[in-house]
């Protein structure tokens, strides 16, 4: 009954991390209308860092060794953040979120690829299926095909590729994580930001971008105490609902109405995602946290 409960409250915690994306989106689609997307991924980073750091101060363990990682991770974190939230301003939002989706799948190829993952049938045959799901989104060849969803496409393989950092800083304490990503990004973000700054005329504007940074902070939390409470195959499946909460947002904020081929698209992401997911803790007989879904 216990372990029900907690599994409840990660289901309840990535509910929440899939609207804090979805608002986080429609946010950065009416900023870019007034601030370039340079200074957006500035603030983004800047006042999580702030906010983040008395908190951070306090662990007796935020030293590391491995400050290249923590340097690369973070560069290509706002490499991929500026790509994501470009994108963002051009495509859809139902369309760049269900294309984000493919994260897993992409995460399962570039290991097969380059790390000679083993695989068997059925893995590749979910990979296929998932990446024809991708096609139908991005439908290359259409006459409104827009190459901005590429962008996505390529936030989402640097996404993968941090990943594999990840694993790789796993041995160190969250804290030390936290604080060497918020603080690198913050400052990879500054020469962006200075070059296109456009001071923020009255407190609303301030409001709005400092809001930025809170809801990926939350974000943070929300995806952490998903992951801490329940199983991953318990809480993938609800992902989807980002689809929902952006579909629902875009509507009624942006007079965006989803496309039928992107919302079978993204079921088709998910449900291949989720079974390569599953396939992969039961080869690994552990829990493997998709980390990419943080960095959205």
């Amino acid at each position: 009954m216990q372990n029900n409960s907690k599994q409840i409250i990660g289901i309840a915690w990535m509910l929440c991390h899939c609207l804090l994306i979805s608002i986080m989106s429609a946010m950065i689609r009416e900023l870019s209308a007034k601030f370039h997307i340079f200074e957006i991924v500035f603030f983004h980073n800047i006042v999580a860092f702030v906010l983040i750091l008395p908190f951070v101060c306090k662990s007796s363990n935020i030293k590391t060794r491995k400050l290249p990682l923590h340097l690369l991770r973070g560069a290509l974190g706002v490499i991929s953040l500026a790509m994501y939230f470009y994108a963002l301003t051009i495509i859809p939002l139902t369309q760049a979120r269900a294309i984000a989706l493919s994260g897993p799948l992409i995460s399962s190829l570039l290991a097969i690829l380059f790390l000679k993952e083993k695989t068997n049938w059925h893995k590749s045959l979910a990979l296929m299926i998932g990446l024809a799901g991708s096609l139908l989104i991005l439908r290359p060849g259409e006459s409104d095909f827009s190459y901005a969803t590429l962008l996505v496409v390529v936030a989402v393989c640097i996404w993968s590729l941090i990943d594999i950092i990840i694993k790789i800083l796993s041995s160190e304490s969250t804290a030390t994580q936290f604080l060497y990503l918020t603080a690198t990004m913050s400052l990879l973000s500054i020469p962006g930001a200075v070059y296109f700054w456009r001071t923020p005329e009255n407190y609303t504007e301030w409001l709005w971008l400092i809001s930025i940074g809170i809801v990926f902070l939350l974000n943070i939390m929300a995806i952490f105490n998903a992951f801490k409470y329940a199983d991953v195959t318990t809480i993938m499946p609800f992902d989807f609902t980002g689809m929902i909460f952006t579909a629902i947002i875009a509507y009624f904020c942006f007079d965006e109405v989803i496309k039928s081929e992107v919302l079978i698209g993204g079921l088709i992401i998910l449900i291949s995602s989720v079974y390569i997911i599953r396939q992969e803790l039961v080869r690994q007989k552990g829990d493997v946290i998709p980390e990419n879904v943080i960095q959205e």
